[in-house]
């Protein structure tokens, strides 16, 4: 038999679960082709972390967390295919305020939800994170990254 301390507990824990859950929104470019076709941008996810650890965290420093800041990263595949990943990553804060700088947790959760079931997005796609207001996305193209 449970105490009301434990239905307490298991509340909590519910009600966190819910609002964490709530807070990762994906929606693909395009639906996708064969959810088990390891051709299309599920490939882009071993570059997830590379991404989130520095490009995505430069838009979020104190000084540079304005509205709309962005960051971007292209990783050549060097699959043979000659294909690449594009990642990009928007501050949705508004106004222009610091606020609280999204973690890198955020930034891989929002990524790798365009690849779980049920999405599969396999042209790539974008996850809102409304607590930490930011856009995450990667999309798949042809051709190599452009170099200067």
């Amino acid at each position: 038999m449970l105490s009301k301390l434990d239905i307490l507990r298991l509340l909590a824990l519910s009600a966190m679960a819910t609002t964490c859950a709530a807070q990762l929104v994906s929606t693909c470019f395009a639906a996708p082709s064969n959810p088990n076709d390891a051709s299309g941008s599920a490939n882009c996810t071993r570059f997830v972390n590379a991404f989130c650890d520095a490009e995505a965290q430069a838009v979020f420093n104190p000084d540079a967390l304005l509205s709309q800041d962005m960051a971007s990263r292209c990783f050549n595949m060097n699959d043979g295919l000659n294909r690449a990943c594009h990642f990009n990553v928007v501050n949705t804060k508004s106004p222009d305020t610091v606020g609280t700088i999204p973690d890198n947790t955020n930034c891989k959760a929002g990524l790798n939800n365009l690849f779980t079931a049920p999405r599969f997005c396999d042209f790539g796609g974008k996850t809102s994170v409304a607590a930490s207001n930011m856009i995450v996305s990667v999309a798949m193209a042809p051709g190599a990254c452009f170099t200067l």
